[in-house]
């Protein structure tokens, strides 16, 4: 019997995988009212209040507002703290946008980036030169947290559709949980004979 049960927990060390949590933190999600263009917005972006301790991705609802221009375009988010136009903690990695893109991009920072809960952070798309005129969705202001900026000044009532959060909250591989669940057998049934 015991041949029997290290076998099966062998087996399944070789067909293991490993999860990878996703932790929203902070987000609009109410449906889309508007538009804000990248590129004639500056300095453009949207506040937002995190409640976790740091930053790992940014979504946000972009489209390609250029129908005479095929480039596509290239956009990252500034992670910037005091303002709009304060300090960059961080940049995201680029992104490109083929002609006529519209949806939710992903944008990741190389590490998580350190921020402190309750406190304002200011998220700022820029599409590179050279990029189509590229724009963000906007949604009504049901996020309370935060507002959207256009040309350098809050708009009351309206938000950019955006989520932040973190990756790679460890979850448990499920060798290590097919490893535990066998050791625990063993250990019940020892102590029960």
């Amino acid at each position: 019997m015991k041949l029997k049960l290290i076998s099966l927990l062998l087996s399944l060390t070789g067909c293991s995988s490993y999860g990878q949590g996703v932790v929203i933190d902070q987000q609009s999600t109410n449906l889309i009212e508007g538009a804000a263009f990248l590129q004639s917005g500056q300095p453009m972006g949207q506040s937002f209040t995190p409640t976790l301790s740091s930053v790992g991705f940014v979504l946000l609802n972009l489209y390609d507002g250029d129908v005479f221009n095929n480039a596509g375009g290239t956009v990252y988010v500034n992670l910037r703290s005091n303002s709009i136009t304060g300090a960059i903690l961080s940049s995201s990695t680029a992104v490109f946008m083929p002609h006529d893109f519209f949806g939710i991009t992903n944008f990741f920072f190389s590490t998580p980036v350190a921020v402190a809960p309750g406190t304002p952070y200011y998220l700022q798309p820029v599409a590179q030169l050279g990029s189509d005129g590229f724009g963000s969705y906007v949604t009504d202001g049901s996020y309370a947290r935060g507002s959207e900026i256009y040309q350098g000044g809050s708009v009351v009532g309206q938000n950019l559709w955006f989520q932040e959060g973190i990756l790679g909250v460890p979850e448990p591989s499920p060798i290590w949980l097919a490893w535990l669940g066998g050791a625990a057998w063993l250990l019940v049934r020892r102590h029960c004979q």
